[in-house]
């Protein structure tokens, strides 16, 4: 889990560190969406269009054309997102403001803005380069470690900040990059004019150098898409070390969980899938986001891949089942108005199953059931939680996926504290339920 943290700086980071372990099992292919399929039962496959969401599947050693798909033969789906909260760099970010320069970022999810506050940042994601070929080349980019702050008012400038302050996003929530030495005998005459300066695509370039070790010059990165993230590594916290802080719990608890099942399978009956999509946090509503038909397409082209014909591809899908993984709010020990009276979970809860009438999350009876028997069966604590009636919460890619793929679901995941927060709480033995409930007892294809 710590390893996982650490090295999803950004969703390219995410992407990334997901296809490593998938290729270091062994057992996986990569396959181009350009390509034309050529399956094989009892293979692992992945798929990463557009850079950012990663597709991965297993084919069972039953999973081939044999009329109309039987009990064995079902369709298991499993799927989270990578995305998280935060700040996104914009196109020309230096605002100078006498010897400070800032960057200008546009704000992204709905994080809770004052908990970026006086924290070391860093910045990570993907830069595009002019090539030789005529074709832009990409690299991932790290800043490595902390690189930027955004600093408060102090209270003697802001004497009600303890009183709630509004933060405005263009204004409060710009980081500090860099801060030019100046001298006394120079500071009546500083001005822009004189201001050594400080270039983003410089340091990219730089960065650039320093990962990949090629040069390259600050005019040919085309663009970028870079996000700045919470550089503080991840702690344990509590008497027994039994809680873990760190920033992109959200979702990454859930990312690890997908992946390690997938990877875990030695061998199923139908298909098994783990999807990891991008954009959660701002609506799913795009071309790698879930309320796509990304994932549709490529469980039909799995599926005419095996031989199995449309007819058999519709049956499948309304046999299979599907989890939604991602966090949970636990109960705040300091509001525990803001909880469900009888159904609230805390840190330590084990894994939750997440409930909606109003079909914020896609979890139905038939697969709570499900779910809690196999639970009961694993040792693994569980239990169903719903939201006050009258705080609506969140929602998850869940009901955007089962509205497109109809089939038995559910939304899962382990409880978390400050959901949305720079640094987020989690209880550490939580993690293991999770991945042994999806694990169901050796076999993730049970609990997928």
């Amino acid at each position: 889990m710590i390893d996982f943290l650490t090295n999803a700086l950004s969703v390219y980071h995410a992407s990334d560190y997901i296809i490593k372990k998938l290729n270091e099992t062994g057992g996986f292919t990569e396959l181009k969406t350009d390509e034309a399929w050529k399956l094989e039962p009892g293979h692992g496959y992945y798929v990463c269009p557009f850079g950012t969401t990663v597709i991965a599947f297993r084919t069972g050693s039953a999973a081939a054309s044999m009329g109309m798909p039987d009990k064995q033969d079902k369709l298991r789906i499993i799927a989270s997102h990578t995305d998280h909260p935060g700040f996104r760099v914009k196109e020309n970010p230096e605002v100078k403001q006498g010897s400070y320069v800032k960057l200008n970022v546009e704000s992204y999810g709905g994080a809770i803005l004052n908990t970026w506050l006086d924290r070391p940042l860093g910045a990570a994601g993907c830069a595009w380069v002019r090539g030789k070929d005529g074709r832009a080349a990409k690299f991932l980019v790290d800043f490595d470690g902390p690189a930027f702050v955004i600093p408060n008012v102090a209270i003697h400038m802001n004497r009600k900040i303890n009183e709630g302050i509004e933060l405005n996003k263009q204004i409060d929530m710009l980081p500090l990059a860099y801060a030019q030495e100046v001298h006394a005998q120079e500071t009546h005459a500083l001005n822009d004019s004189n201001e050594k300066g400080y270039s983003f695509r410089e340091e990219l370039a730089y960065h650039i150098h320093r990962i990949h070790n090629v040069s390259v010059n600050p005019e040919d990165i085309l663009s970028y898409d870079i996000s700045i993230y919470n550089a503080e590594k991840p702690v344990y916290v509590g008497r027994d070390r039994e809680l873990l802080m760190a920033g992109g719990i959200d979702n990454v608890s859930s990312e690890k969980a997908c992946l390690d099942a997938i990877t875990g399978i030695e061998d199923n009956q139908g298909i098994v899938i783990s999807a990891f999509f991008d954009h959660e946090e701002v609506g799913s509503r795009s071309k790698n986001g879930a309320d796509s038909t990304i994932l549709a397409n490529i469980i039909e082209r799995i599926c005419i891949s095996l031989g199995y014909d449309r007819n058999e591809y519709l049956a499948m899908v309304m046999n299979g089942e599907f989890l939604s993984l991602d966090v949970a709010h636990a109960n705040n020990p300091n509001h525990p108005e803001k909880y469900d009276p009888t159904s609230g979970v805390s840190l330590g809860s084990g894994v939750t199953i997440k409930c909606s009438s109003r079909q914020n999350y896609c979890t139905d009876a038939d697969m709570t059931a499900q779910l809690l028997e196999l639970a009961g069966n694993n040792g693994v604590k569980c239990s169903v939680n719903y939201l006050r009636s009258d705080i609506p919460g969140g929602s998850t890619i869940g009901s955007i996926l089962s509205s497109q793929l109809p089939m038995r679901s559910a939304d899962i995941g382990i409880p978390i504290l400050a959901m949305h927060s720079a640094m987020e709480t989690m209880g550490a033995k939580d993690q293991a339920y999770m991945e042994e409930l999806v694990r169901g007892s050796g076999s993730p294809a049970q609990a997928a």
